[in-house]
């Protein structure tokens, strides 16, 4: 049994307006928010989602979503906060992930009682997300790097993760963001050199992505695997021999 957590704001602080997005405006990213919800519950092999969202805006469809959860033999878990704006402008924006994530972490009853969960960011809807679930079953700790260039990093809007892994080396890194170091930068740091986890080779393929782009990342997924695979290996060792 999969579980998703998502992590949203649906209406950003006025006064953060360097946010990269591509709308500000709650009501279009509250519909698109909607639209990721039920594509998950009708289109994904996911038991239980779990909602984490630190605006605490509005939640108006919760009753439609209830009821779409029924049909699918889905749970549904909503959780809402007021994230701490000032943090999120002194250490910038990836701050508003780590600390809904941290959120989920401490309050949900699903993530709870689960060993393991997907985690995607927001609005992001991967539509060979069944192939991927399929894929890495068997798997507790699953991350995703976009390319070779991106080696020190962990793509964090993307991943699988047990809930012990990410107690012991996820929990409260949210303080050590700042707008020179990015979060994908901090979880890899906290990482480095653990025998614990996969790295993804199927790229996660948006729903607005053309056929032909998807090609391109495919390969350049596989490539950027084989180049891990050897490289990562090489950095282990380095690692162990010096410690």
């Amino acid at each position: 049994m999969e579980t998703l957590l998502l992590t949203w704001t649906i209406a950003p602080h006025k006064n953060i307006t360097w946010y990269k997005s591509t709308t500000l405006v709650p009501k279009e990213r509250y519909n698109e928010y909607i639209q990721t919800i039920i594509f998950y519950i009708t289109q994904s092999d996911f038991a239980q989602i779990v909602f984490c969202e630190n605006s605490n805006a509005c939640f108006h469809n919760l009753e439609l979503v209830q009821e779409l959860c029924k049909i699918y033999n889905k749970t549904f878990e909503l959780l809402q906060f007021c994230g701490d704006t000032q943090k999120v402008i002194d250490l910038w924006y990836w701050y508003w992930d780590a600390e809904c994530m941290d959120f989920a972490f401490d309050h949900s009853k699903l993530l709870r009682n689960c060993e393991n969960f997907y985690k995607i960011s927001g609005r992001y809807k991967v539509s060979n997300i069944n192939i991927i679930i399929k894929k890495y079953i068997y798997d507790s700790n699953v991350f995703y790097q976009a390319s070779p260039i991106w080696f020190f990093t962990i793509m964090t809007w993307f991943i699988k993760i047990n809930k012990h892994f990410y107690k012991k080396h996820f929990y409260n890194l949210k303080y050590l963001c700042k707008k020179s170091k990015i979060l994908e930068v901090i979880y890899w740091e906290a990482i480095k050199g653990n025998k614990s986890f996969t790295y993804m080779w199927i790229y996660p393929r948006f729903l607005h992505l053309s056929w032909r782009k998807y090609m391109i990342k495919v390969i350049e997924s596989k490539l950027n695997y084989i180049w891990l695979a050897y490289f990562n290996t090489i950095i282990r060792k380095f690692i162990l021999i010096h410690k």
